[in-house]
């Protein structure tokens, strides 16, 4: 430190008055966050720094004048010396004004470089995550400790008379460096302290500097227009109307704090990043997806990016009703935060490393299709939502499940079609009617265009029939039953499938066409499953 020789001594030893953040020139207009806190807040739009840009610092509310910074959506930090009680709600203000909160879960202690001993900085685990309204703050990280010095601070702390407020002012990073503190029973060693310095002679208004009761509160400098956090609030000390201000240094601490925050899937964020984006696919097994049959989807997200990525999170939402039983993803943390919701999270996501996510389901439900989504963000990425639509091919037995005669050969309508038929043609098995709702044909149906003299056969299709093992054979003979039946069509026959307008899901139309010219046949078409 510049100041080798002062001693340094938690706040709650100091002999100094009974509130916390001092500023030169106090404006409640530009340095109060909020108005009407601690009973009804609501953000200051004058306060001297952006209010929206700091939706991650929450503070006590079973203590009014403890405040903490987010840096994970359930984690925030804390002075070890000053910490709230398991169970204490730490509150925030999201960007529509609405307070949100969760309670302290846990805590851990960051560790000193060398030990023994510990240092004051403590990593607070909620016992439930802040929505996305409430945005982490990300860090200040710079390639050397030199360029630290002189960055201008937004120190964040509390006035307490009158009132209990929360304010900010001003101040600069004079120094960093190692400090031995001495703490009660001798538990502190040796801490990376960062120090910056109210001058009794200086003239900016919103200089400010600390004082007893404001310990964890943070200071933030700014990466661009974004603040990203530096410090938290150790001790203070005050020589010849000059006070000296140490925050434990946040930087110096990100790997040990990564290696808390990694099993819960995230990591600091750092402010300053090279971009890299995150890629969506996905395949199913089997190809085609049958109602009622067992299935998967496997869904491949990749960082294509030249650089790694942290905080990786992929939210994939199904239809409650429509939900796989299980999803799974090797190496990832999986939580499911509402019915038919699973958020896969990673803390560090190398270049180029995939992620496979694999949602399964022992029966596919009985629809068209699911419409399902996948949400991707990152720390160094752009978040994207991404639709994913999955077909579902209806299956006979899923098809026939609902029916009081369920078999192949039932016709509970009876009106001559048995249901293998009805089945393969998209007809209705208990109505007896044979038109789609566009007017087409349920059932086989020939016709002669006199203008080009040709005679064709169509005929309802499903798409995926050969996947569903249902196989449709035209059949022809000079004569009818016994036949002979055979698999050759009239010469210059021809074959195409067409979409129906309006549209039929799962359907095409098969057609049939060849020349009158051609011998005189009977055709009919063969229906055949097999599952």
């Amino acid at each position: 430190m510049n100041r080798p020789s002062l001693h340094l001594w938690l706040l709650p030893a100091l002999t100094l008055p009974a509130v916390a953040l001092e500023l030169r020139a106090y404006n409640p207009a530009a340095h109060d966050r909020f108005t009407g806190y601690p009973g009804a807040p609501v953000m200051n739009p004058g306060f001297l720094y952006d209010p929206l840009k700091f939706t991650g610092v929450g503070w006590n509310a079973s203590q009014a004048n403890r405040e903490f910074v987010l840096v994970s959506p359930r984690h925030v930090l804390a002075a070890q010396h000053y910490l709230p009680s398991v169970g204490h709600l730490i509150s925030f203000i999201a960007p529509n004004g609405s307070m949100v909160q969760s309670a302290v879960q846990s805590f851990n202690n960051i560790g000193p470089d060398n030990p023994p001993g510990i240092t004051d900085l403590t990593l607070v685990t909620l016992a439930t995550p802040l929505p996305a309204t409430v945005k982490p703050m990300p860090y200040l990280n710079l390639a050397d400790e030199a360029d630290y010095l002189g960055k201008e601070l937004q120190v964040f702390g509390f006035g307490l008379t009158p009132g209990v407020v929360v304010r900010a002012g001003r101040s600069t990073i004079n120094d960093i460096d190692d400090a031995d503190v001495d703490g009660p029973g001798g538990t502190y060693g040796v801490e990376r302290l960062m120090e910056y310095v109210y001058e009794a002679a200086g003239t900016d208004p919103n200089d400010a500097y600390l004082t007893t009761g404001d310990s964890g509160s943070p200071t933030f400098a700014l990466a661009g227009t974004q603040p990203a956090v530096v410090g938290v609030h150790f001790t203070a000390a005050e020589d010849s109307g000059d006070h000296y201000n140490y925050d434990s240094f946040v930087p110096h601490y990100v790997p040990a704090l990564d290696l808390l925050l990694a099993p819960s899937g995230y990591r600091m964020r750092p402010a300053n990043f090279t971009p890299t984006t995150l890629s969506f696919a996905w395949t199913s097994t089997p190809a085609i997806l049958e109602a009622g049959d067992p299935g998967s989807v496997t869904v491949t997200l990749q960082n294509t990016g030249a650089t790694e990525t942290g905080n990786f999170a992929a939210t994939l939402t199904f239809p409650t009703a429509q939900a796989p039983s299980a999803l799974t993803a090797t190496g990832c943390v999986i939580e499911s935060p509402g019915s038919g919701v699973w958020q896969v999270r990673k803390a560090l996501v190398a270049a180029s490393e995939q992620i496979v996510v694999t949602a399964s389901w022992t029966a596919m439900p009985n629809t068209s299709q699911i419409a399902a989504s996948v949400a991707l963000a990152s720390d160094t990425s752009t978040p994207s939502v991404n639709p994913l639509t999955i077909a579902v091919a209806e299956g006979y037995t899923a098809w026939a499940s609902g029916l009081t005669e369920g078999d192949q050969t039932d016709d509970p309508d009876g009106d001559g079609e048995i249901n293998l038929l009805e089945y393969a043609f998209g007809s209705d098995p208990e109505s007896g009617q044979t038109l789609f709702p566009g007017g087409d044909a349920t059932r086989p149906q020939v016709t002669y265009d006199a203008g080009t003299d040709t005679v064709t056969l169509s005929y309802p299709e499903r798409l995926s029939a050969a996947l569903l093992g249902l196989s449709y054979q035209v059949e022809t003979s000079p004569a009818m039953a016994p036949g002979p039946w055979t698999l050759a069509l009239p010469v210059g026959a021809s074959t195409t499938t067409q979409a129906y307008s309006p549209a039929i899901p799962g359907f095409v139309k098969r057609v049939i066409t060849w020349p009158k010219s051609a011998p005189e046949l009977f055709a009919r078409v063969r229906v055949e499953l097999a599952e």
